[in-house]
């Protein structure tokens, strides 16, 4: 039934091959027999909710072969309950046709052409960058390094930027936007200050003219501005109205202090309770740019994220930098597991493809 899915996705493979194993340790060493460089998914039924067997199939997969191995786990207790079976098959099918690096949808309108967009998140021990690598953000490149280890920043930024240049056919972005989550206030300046002269000498590498107009965005959920509307007033009431602001709402005057520089945005439908706003915080423009094409290709950007069929409060690639960073943290354990997983090599093909979800 899964495989019927999948050509729905217009999704081709080989009938999978089953293995059984009754303990972990017995798993290991049946996925080793059965390991092959050719080897793209691991799918395993769990037999219980238990977090540590899922993590530990987690870490197998990621650090035990030569080259890290995508996983899709699934609660066998779900499978088994008939009701509903093609949905849930039909959500299995969606996590790993985005984990083998399809996409599910595409934006009808790109406001921002030749953009390569990177999200940012950390963990306490891991910092994420998800790189877009077409200008509808439906494909990107994932690579995980130690949190703060700044030496890479400059390596990360450059693989990120040929692929994007070569999976564009040798087309350049003529812009570039960054978007880091959860930047505290009071290191605003010492991000520009690290980071942008890293960018540049980047781009000057791949063209001694190349000159792409780069911008820096702080992305803050965490904020107590609320935004409403004020409601026509029926003829029977002396006073107006408020409700939830309309979904895709972008204030940038008045209630901000630093017009041009930050925006509110309220992406999402909210039918319950109070609608939270988004803040962002413009920390770096190489070039002026018109600020409502920034807002709008972040509001695009809020409807790309493949595990949830709606909108979401923050952009696509931060989501998916955020979820790998919680992954990765949670699954990999101590510092020999992380040390071996960081390795570009080792990461390998995954990195083109959002593994995470």
């Amino acid at each position: 039934m899964l495989m019927q899915v999948f050509q729905q996705f217009d999704v081709r493979g080989y009938a999978p091959e089953v293995v059984t194993a009754s303990t972990r340790d017995s798993f290991k060493v049946r996925l080793n027999e059965k390991y092959d460089r050719d080897l793209q998914l691991v799918l395993v039924l769990l037999p219980t909710n238990s977090p540590d067997f899922y993590k530990n199939i987690k870490r197998f997969c990621f650090t035990e072969f030569s080259k890290t191995v995508v996983s899709q786990c699934v609660l066998a207790e779900t499978m088994s309950d008939r009701r509903g079976l093609m949905s849930k098959i039909t959500k299995i099918a969606m996590q790993v046709v985005c984990k083998l690096g399809g996409a599910l949808w595409s934006p009808e309108t790109i406001h921002l052409p030749r953009t390569m967009t990177i999200g940012i998140a950390s963990s306490k021990e891991v910092t994420v960058w998800v790189s877009s690598r077409s200008d509808a953000c439906t494909h990107y490149r994932t690579e995980a390094l130690k949190r703060d280890d700044r030496r890479l920043i400059g390596s990360v930024f450059d693989r990120m930027l040929r692929k994007y240049i070569k999976d564009n056919r040798d087309a350049r972005p003529d812009h570039i936007v960054i978007m880091k989550s959860n930047v505290p206030e009071g290191e605003f300046n010492q991000v520009v200050q690290r980071e942008v002269p890293i960018y540049h000498d980047v781009c000057a590498k791949i063209a001694p003219t190349y000159h792409p107009v780069i911008c820096i965005l702080a992305i803050a959920k965490m904020n107590h501005t609320r935004l409403f509307r004020v409601e026509q007033l029926p003829p029977d009431r002396e006073t107006p109205s408020s409700a939830n602001v309309l979904p895709g709402t972008v204030v940038d005057t008045v209630v901000v202090d630093k017009p041009n520089q930050e925006f509110y945005l309220v992406p999402h439908q909210c039918n319950i309770g109070l609608s939270r706003t988004t803040k962002y915080n413009v920390l770096y423009m190489s070039e002026a740019m018109d600020l409502g094409l920034i807002e709008k290709h972040v509001r695009m950007l809020c409807d790309l994220y493949y595990n949830w069929t709606g909108t979401i409060r923050v952009p696509a690639p931060v989501k998916y930098a955020e979820k790998c960073a919680q992954l990765l943290s949670g699954v990999l354990g101590g510092a020999a597991a992380r040390e071996q997983f960081y390795h570009p090599d080792r990461q390998g093909k995954i990195t083109d493809a959002l593994y995470m979800l």
